[in-house]
């Protein structure tokens, strides 16, 4: 049996003893390009998703909401100024996370600022998004700006130089915590799944035009290629959440990692988050490798390796926020059976409002077995009927596919769960889209929402009837 002391050491040990900072710098250069790209697509749409007469309005956002979720948007004028500003301020966080200025604050913004877009936005967001900004937020007490940066420039310590300076590496311990528990997430509802336990469930996401990006290989497409696929898309995401912590297993599964989402990133249409997980699998990157290619690129350049930096919070406060985000990310990723999971209900208002909250599960446990979409049709009262769909469609570029992904997010939230009242929110879009282009004298009787699906071939197709496009009523909005 352990004493107690020998589990303060381990503890001290994992969370607190000093590691070289580099892997850690260079994750924030790359998180901070991907704030970047995604404030460019954010940027390109943003007078259809954020803007004040957008799809989820001012007037939408705040009788659904109200003040239950933290968004700059509360507190600033309600005009597309402010949401330009807002988003200039965000794509420039990236770019000052990248150069490495003014750390930390740059990531307290960067996370506030992505809170606020999100939150204003949040029936078009997806789990990627979520992590991203629990990432941020962990960023907020980290040494990431100490080394490969202006910082480290203007503090005397070199570029490259600073790479080598030692601090406690308990934030990125926490970060590594979050990332293994979002990989059992996703395999606890996979296994939860029939078409994830028979071996068939890969079959049904590469064939999904809404994510389709190539044409897959016809030997993939076999039953024998869709079930190794399968179960090792399972095996992978199970050992990022518990054979990752094992050392001399963990460059092998970094590498499996990487080429996994790399697969998923050239197969599927999932916009930024193949990147982000990738980036975050960086965390898991043994510091004295990067040191080592730093070196190379270096030239061998002047070590610091005597440096240690100290936080300037006490030992005790550090301690309990460990022990706090861990106790917060078990319970939130826990079963539903698990004795603590109701504590949930008394953390949930402060998770929800902070952006803390992430609902990860990757096609998980049931995928769609049709490739869904929405229309909307515009009854005039002169007997026209206009049709409008979202601006995302299979006979778009893998570019367009790419940056219009939000628009297909819009669509599947229109169905049904938590997210319902895009269907109303969307109508009334419409509506005025219609009414710019028609003018007011034109008066609109109904909208009607219709969803089409297209059935996906599978190995128990045999009926060409089995594939005929399906299409359905299932909302109408009346003009009073």
């Amino acid at each position: 049996m352990f004493s107690w002391s020998q589990y303060v050491q381990v503890w001290n040990a994992f969370f607190f003893s000093p590691e070289p900072v580099a892997t850690l710098c260079v994750v924030r250069i790359l998180l901070g390009l991907l704030i970047m790209m995604d404030g460019w697509i954010h940027w390109q749409f943003r007078k259809v998703f954020i803007a004040p007469d957008g799809v989820l309005s001012v007037a939408a956002f705040n009788k659904i909401y109200g003040r239950s979720r933290f968004t700059l948007f509360n507190l600033l004028p309600e005009t597309q100024g402010s949401v330009d500003a807002v988003m200039a301020l965000y794509f420039l966080s990236g770019f000052l996370m990248a150069l490495g200025v003014g750390a930390p604050y740059c990531f307290a913004a960067a996370w506030i600022l992505a809170v606020s877009l999100h939150h204003r936005s949040i029936c078009f967001m997806s789990g990627g998004d979520s992590l991203l900004r629990i990432v941020l937020f962990l960023m907020c007490f980290s040494y990431a700006g100490a080394g490969l940066s202006v910082d480290a420039w203007l503090a005397g310590r070199g570029v490259f130089e600073s790479l080598w300076i030692s601090a406690p590496p308990w934030c990125t311990r926490l970060m590594q915590i979050q990332l293994a528990l979002l990989y059992f997430r996703a395999v606890a509802f996979k296994m939860q799944g029939p078409a994830w336990r028979n071996g068939t469930a890969v079959l049904y996401a590469i064939s999904n035009k809404n994510y389709q990006m190539w044409t897959i290989p016809q030997w993939l497409q076999s039953r024998g290629g869709i079930a190794i696929a399968t179960y090792f898309t399972l095996i992978v995401e199970w050992s990022f959440a518990v054979l990752i912590w094992i050392r001399e297993l963990r460059p092998a599964l970094i590498v499996i990692g990487l080429l996994l989402h790399l697969g998923m990133e050239i197969t599927l249409n999932l916009q930024l988050f193949s990147w982000l997980m990738m980036i975050c699998l960086l965390l898991f990157v043994d510091p004295q490798f990067t040191l080592w290619i730093a070196e190379q690129l270096a030239g061998n350049p002047q070590h610091q390796q005597a440096v240690v930096l100290e936080g300037n919070v006490s030992y005790i406060v550090v301690n309990t926020f460990i022990a706090l985000y861990v106790f917060y990310a078990y319970i939130w990723n826990a079963p539903d059976n698990t004795v603590l999971k109701p504590l949930v209900a008394l953390i949930r208002p402060a998770v929800k409002y902070w952006g803390l909250w992430h609902s990860w599960s990757m096609f998980a446990p049931t995928l769609f077995s049709v490739t869904r979409s929405v229309e909307l049709e515009v009854h005039f009262e002169d007997g026209e009927v206009v049709v409008w769909k979202p601006d995302f469609h299979s006979g778009m570029s893998r570019l367009q596919r790419f940056r219009h992904e939000r628009f297909r997010k819009m669509g599947e939230n229109c169905r049904e769960g938590e997210f319902e009242y895009v269907r109303w929110c969307l109508c009334e879009y419409v509506i005025r889209q219609m009414r710019r282009e028609h003018g007011n004298d034109r008066k609109i009787t109904k909208v009607t929402l219709h969803h089409v699906d297209e059935p996906i071939a599978d190995f128990n197709t045999t009926l060409e009837s089995d594939l005929s496009i399906r299409r359905t009523l299932h909302y109408t909005y009346t003009v009073t």
